[in-house]
């Protein structure tokens, strides 16, 4: 029901919760190089 009702909201939630994501695996792979350097 919500996503029918307000798919241009879940589209942009789901937009920003991606970004965060690839934010969150970049850090992830800059600390990780950093410990093994």
């Amino acid at each position: 029901l919500y996503r029918s009702l307000f798919p241009e909201k879940d589209n942009d939630a789901y937009k920003l919760d991606n970004q965060f994501d690839q934010k969150r695996i970049k850090i992830r792979e800059a600390s990780c190089t950093r410990q093994t350097n």
